[in-house]
């Protein structure tokens, strides 16, 4: 939400490329590219946190506080695999974190899906990687 626009799938396809070839250490790249996840999303959940508590206490038109409501009881639902599978969808994973930091998910539970998804994003995208670079 902060930088949704930045080219980060063209940056992480170069950053993997490089890793194949040599010239970026492969477990160095994975742990910077997970802890960038982790961060990213961690902020994002915050911005989102601090707008719902101004949303709850406005009287907005579009955005009532029954649906507020209900994204608080989505996330604590479906919140821990929505939080993992995002990661793999590229407009979603933009909104998620925000969306749950509204919706008020339990920040503990939170975080522990947003670094179990943020490491398992960042291998996977790695090794499409390096796949991608063996075939070639």
């Amino acid at each position: 939400m902060a930088a949704p626009f930045l080219p980060g799938d063209s940056l992480l396809f170069a950053a993997g490329a490089l890793a194949a070839i040599g010239v970026i250490n492969p477990l160095w790249l994975v742990a910077l590219l997970s802890m960038a996840a982790i961060f990213g999303d961690t902020m994002n959940y915050w911005i989102g946190r601090h707008a719902g508590n101004r949303l709850y206490s406005m009287n907005m038109r579009f955005i009532k506080k029954e649906h507020l409501d209900r994204t608080h009881s989505f996330y604590e639902k479906h919140g821990n695999k929505t939080i993992i599978l995002a990661r793999f969808i590229p407009i979603i994973r933009t909104f998620a974190p925000f969306v749950a930091g509204i919706g008020k998910m339990d920040y503990v539970r939170f975080l522990s899906y947003n670094v179990i998804g943020g490491i398992y994003g960042s291998l996977c995208s790695y090794q499409q990687d390096i796949t991608l670079e063996t075939s070639l």
